[in-house]
């Protein structure tokens, strides 16, 4: 695992011992003290050098890996109560032999088509607990999650690049790192994606993440960058344009994310009202919501996903 930071053991061991959330917030959470406690994630030793971030849903039950699991999450407990670099390099040994049975090593993500291992990524969750029968986190448990953990692992890892693994992933925190000017996309989990879809959305995974090292590098709390080539997976390869101008309502929208969805509602019904809008006043119709991405953030998204075209 890297040793970016001296802190490491410290970051894992903050997210292990979170006791943020219960069951009010989400009815379906599964964490107690022992085998569901929650988990940060996975470092490589050599991320520092690509910087390639995977995000997932949450984690799953583990099933098959039970047996490995049960290692896992006493290892996750020993640095829990235990955060020193000792405890730390007990995890490193166990996730390295655990990793890449994790679904993400081959099934999910075209590690090899990029030209990386598992020594060159890092991967964590939106949502850092398991919910019982795998079922979607509940929007509190999300948001609260994302706040507390997902934030901070964004500030910490500076990724040049950030692939979601799945649609839910990409909904509800894809605009956080736009925000920062970060090129993201996802991978099309969806069943009923067609095997040619399949393979075209894994190309544009395969695109972006290999031309990461061609992007500038990213400060953390940057303004950011206005986007506009959009990649047919999803995701977005930086580029700056110029937003302002008028917009009218473009193509319907699909967002499960209620923020979004909530933030939409409200730019939706000032275009109808009044037949088209200014840039900056539909990002003020954001603000007033007080959108976690930001207005612009969420403005910007809505231009580059055709849901807001040109008046």
């Amino acid at each position: 695992m890297s040793h970016l930071k001296a802190s490491w053991p410290i970051e894992f061991a903050d997210i292990i011992s979170c006791k943020a959330c219960s069951t009010a917030d989400d009815w379906f959470l599964l964490r107690d003290a022992q085998e569901n406690v929650p988990q940060p994630g996975y470092v490589g030793r050599n991320y520092d050098a690509h910087r390639v971030l995977l995000a997932g849903q949450n984690p799953g039950v583990p099933g098959r890996l039970a047996t490995a699991d049960r290692t896992y999450t006493q290892a996750l407990r020993l640095l829990r109560d235990t955060p020193d670099s000792r405890s730390y390099a007990a995890l490193s040994k166990t996730l390295d032999d655990f990793v890449p049975r994790w679904p993400i090593h081959g099934s999910y993500f075209p590690l090899a088509e990029c030209g990386l291992t598992l020594e060159d990524i890092a991967y964590t969750n939106v949502v850092r607990c398991r919910t019982r029968g795998n079922r979607a986190p509940a929007p509190r448990l999300a948001q609260n999650c994302i706040n507390k953990h997902f934030v901070r692992w964004l500030d910490v890892l500076r990724p040049r690049v950030v692939v979601f693994l799945g649609k839910w992933a990409s909904d509800h925190a894809a605009l956080l790192v736009a925000q920062r000017g970060v090129p993201h996309t996802f991978l099309n989990r969806q069943r009923s994606l067609s095997s040619a879809a399949r393979t075209e959305n894994r190309q544009d995974v395969v695109a972006l993440v290999k031309g990461a090292d061609s992007f500038a590098p990213v400060e953390s709390h940057s303004p950011m960058s206005d986007i506009s080539a959009t990649v047919r997976g999803g995701g977005s390869v930086r580029a700056r344009t110029d937003n302002s101008g008028r917009y009218r309502l473009g193509r319907e929208p699909n967002l499960t994310a209620s923020h979004n969805a909530v933030s939409w509602n409200l730019v939706s019904a000032a275009l109808r009202a009044n037949g088209g809008a200014e840039y900056e006043d539909l990002i003020a119709a954001v603000r007033q919501h007080d959108h976690p991405a930001g207005g612009k953030a969420f403005i910007d998204y809505c231009i580059r996903n055709g849901w807001l075209q040109r008046a």
